[in-house]
């Protein structure tokens, strides 16, 4: 099923194109595009830095084993229709009684646009490459706004926590980021249930004005379903109020950085591995575990004819 992410992922990294106005930090040029103000994804950063833990790398490796294992056991190139999942997702808006404390229309906007691009409903689904015509599939999972919360109780799946912390702090070390202490935030504050949001039960999306110089970001599946603030970090996503949805303060243009992080949610890599390094000859041995994806470079505009390492594209029926 991976391989079915792949233009969504490349979609939605392509069109994150909006400005977003955030306090001073040291931005990495190198992975941001042209004009923008924000990295427009550190997921991959996020990783390397928890890899630093011995325990978080063995963990991380762990899981990817054991859901390569199951997608072998499956077949990669099953395509028989099976169940439409429907993932159930609670948005945590962490805010300062400003305009991060965005709607719920435009929180239904961003829902809306998630199961449009997964179920292969965008009109734009097969504007991609010829080596890729035909590839382009409904995923067959759908989100919808949690209805229940953790003790229960009936809500509309959007908690609301103002608090300073909708500007996440600087990170200190892979065991305390930043984003850890906006979960906290939300966990010991929020409006509708004060208690872990299990990660087992939601897809638990962190709406702040800053998550770190970020335009989003998540990690990689993780296996430990200890009920935790950490784990619901590691398990979470996080997006800026300026990237969800494609109105209110979102745009258009912005609108499909929620399905790229949701892609790495479920546990795609990027397209040219576990790396943004534009240009760098490394990321011609770095795979990104979809067998019809091509090695590939990376890079910051959208150039589609960039440099791929000269690795072919797999065709379907190419693939075991």
């Amino acid at each position: 099923m991976k391989k079915q992410f792949y233009s969504l992922l490349a979609i939605s990294l392509i069109s994150m194109g909006s400005f977003a106005q955030m306090p001073e930090r040291i931005l990495d040029k190198s992975n941001m595009r042209e004009g923008e103000h924000v990295e427009y994804c550190t997921t991959h950063k996020k990783l390397a830095e928890l890899r630093k833990d011995p325990k978080m790398a063995a963990m991380i490796d762990g899981a990817q084993a054991e859901m390569q294992n199951h997608a072998k056991s499956k077949g990669d190139n099953n395509t028989t229709k099976a169940t439409v999942y429907k993932i159930p997702v609670v948005f945590h808006i962490i805010h300062n009684n400003g305009t991060e404390n965005i709607s719920k229309e435009q929180v239904a906007d961003a829902v809306a646009i998630l199961n449009r691009d997964y179920r292969k409903l965008n009109t734009d689904a097969n504007n991609v490459q010829t080596p890729f015509q035909g590839m382009p599939t409904d995923v067959e999972i759908e989100f919808e706004l949690a209805k229940k919360a953790p003790n229960g109780a009936c809500f509309a799946g959007i908690t609301r926590t103002s608090t300073a912390l909708t500007v996440a702090p600087p990170d200190q070390g892979w065991s305390n980021p930043g984003g850890l202490q906006q979960v906290n935030a939300v966990i010991n504050g929020n409006d509708i249930y004060q208690g872990v949001w299990p990660h087992t039960k939601y897809l638990n999306i962190y709406v702040a004005a800053d998550i770190g110089g970020a335009a989003g970001y998540t990690y990689n599946p993780m296996t430990n379903a200890t009920a935790s603030a950490s784990n619901m970090y590691y398990n979470g996503i996080f997006i800026l109020s300026t990237y969800t949805g494609s109105i209110g303060t979102s745009s258009v243009n912005s609108s499909r950085s929620l399905t790229h992080e949701v892609g790495h949610w479920l546990n795609l890599e990027h397209v040219w591995g576990p790396n943004n390094n534009p240009g760098n000859a490394a990321s011609c041995s770095d795979d990104d575990g979809v067998q019809d994806t091509p090695m590939c470079i990376g890079v910051t505009s959208c150039s589609l004819s960039s440099n791929t390492c000269n690795d072919p594209v797999q065709q379907p029926a190419e693939i075991n």
